[in-house]
């Protein structure tokens, strides 16, 4: 059963809050990248980084805490909040930070556990697994075969998004990196029209994850 809106949003303002009160912290305790050792995250902590933290975490909170049942907040509330984190920073550097895309991993991993524990639904942790295990696989090819399109955090950001959407549901699982996909497919070409030619894929994939979720709320 969806949440009711003003309980969505109370939870989105109060995760928006905690999460820009956390974010120069976060940003302070992420290594530097070793193929890119002068990219400094804690230089990110700009007042304009906090206040795109706060709206985006609480607006897409919003929208996505009302179209799930609370039952499913432990695994999507450390999308919503630290994959917002991860979003913007892969939009300013084009790198997803190891440490924090293993923490949104656990916390996601845990939340699954706790889902499925309040819905009596085993088997959501096996579309979980399934889910993380098949999208890591894939853009792990993806990687390897890309001649370096492809980032390797773009890797571990799809094994966090499988278990999401394998907790939720196997066709808000395929909507999901279906959608991010598309996304990241029209902003490349527009990136290419600009005349440049790399660009952060993991908005356009973590974009995928309240899109799956309108689009299956409208098809049922």
């Amino acid at each position: 059963m969806p949440t009711p809106p003003l309980a969505a949003a109370a939870t989105a303002a109060l995760l928006a809050v905690c999460c820009v009160a956390l974010t120069p912290l976060l940003l302070s305790w992420l290594p530097a990248p070793q193929e890119a050792p002068q990219v400094r995250f804690d230089k990110l902590a700009t007042r304009r980084f906090r206040l795109l933290t706060l709206g985006i975490t609480a607006s897409l909170g919003w929208l996505c805490l009302t179209l799930i049942d609370p039952s499913l907040w432990p695994v999507w509330l450390p999308l919503i909040s630290l994959g917002t984190v991860l979003g913007l920073i892969d939009a300013q550097t084009t790198f997803l930070p190891f440490r924090l895309s293993y923490l949104t991993l656990t916390l996601v991993s845990l939340g699954a556990l706790a889902s499925a524990w309040l819905r009596s639904d085993p088997w959501s942790l096996v579309w979980a697994a399934a889910g993380s295990a098949t999208a890591a696989g894939l853009f792990w090819l993806l990687w390897r075969f890309s001649g370096e399109k492809f980032g390797f955090g773009d890797v571990r950001l799809a094994a966090v998004l499988g278990v999401v959407g394998g907790a939720t549901s196997p066709q808000v699982l395929y909507w999901m990196f279906l959608l991010g996909t598309l996304i990241g497919a029209i902003w490349a070409i527009v990136v290419r029209l600009q005349g440049r030619h790399q660009f952060a894929y993991g908005p356009a994939l973590l974009l995928g994850a309240p899109a799956a979720l309108l689009l299956n709320a409208a098809l049922s």
